[in-house]
């Protein structure tokens, strides 16, 4: 191989090693910081409710930070899908247990009362599912809902999460956009928004978004009843 042949190479393979050693050292890093604030709160009084809240916090940001760097990392380096019969009904319900923790002010709902089944990577469906519940809870101004039902003439399973932003921005998941600028819009929200695609395609599904008649955005994953012939 010639040396510009390897340096082809290599520049292809700079993202994923590039993502691979943030997330190791900067790991390290937020190792450090949730090892320093158990400590820190075991030692502090009871009564000291700032310095609780400022720690809290701290952990808080600390695991944006860990899930920005997962995301990163699972953007740009080979995914593998191992599949299943995963129930979203099921998968909501987990995810809007923690997010109800994550965002007290908001009123976050799943509305599947019985299994929905789809062939799946339980794995990535949970983490597309909290990528996008998460990004609905910060956009609303109250009110968050997901829903789980099969369109068994489409042959395809759809999980819809619905918030009731105040107004209309840009379409999420804009196709005309160039990636890097879909990437860089919102800083990490564009990160996750992709990554979130990117998943979804890898299970032959789709995304689309409409405002629904009373307001706010509704992002409709599709997936299909079958598993795709190729995940590649």
């Amino acid at each position: 191989m010639s040396m510009m042949a390897e340096f082809d190479a290599a520049a292809r393979n700079l993202p994923e090693a590039f993502a691979r050693t943030l997330r190791h050292e900067v790991g390290d890093l937020l190792q450090t910081i949730y090892a320093a604030v158990a400590i820190l709160q075991r030692r502090l009084a009871a009564d000291a409710t700032l310095e609780q809240r400022v720690l809290a916090d701290l952990r808080n940001r600390a695991e944006a930070c860990k899930r920005l760097l997962d995301n990163l990392s699972d953007l740009v380096t080979p995914v593998n899908l191992t599949f299943e019969q995963v129930d979203l009904a099921q998968v909501a319900d987990s995810l809007v247990t923690v997010a109800a923790r994550r965002y007290p002010n908001r009123e976050i709902r799943s509305t599947a009362t019985s299994p929905v089944c789809v062939p799946a990577d339980e794995k990535r469906i949970a983490q597309i599912g909290e990528i996008l519940l998460n990004q609905a809870c910060e956009a609303a101004q109250r009110c968050v809902s997901l829903h789980a039902r099969p369109n068994p003439p489409s042959e395809e399973t759809e999980w819809i999460i619905v918030d009731d932003r105040a107004e209309d921005g840009p379409e999420p998941f804009e196709e005309t956009a160039p990636l890097f600028e879909r990437l860089l819009q919102d800083g990490n929200r564009g990160i996750d928004r992709t990554l979130a695609q990117r998943l979804v395609l890898l299970h032959g599904g789709r995304i689309t978004t409409d405002h629904p008649p009373e307001g706010g955005l509704a992002v409709h994953i599709w997936l299909p009843n079958q598993r795709p012939e190729s995940e590649s």
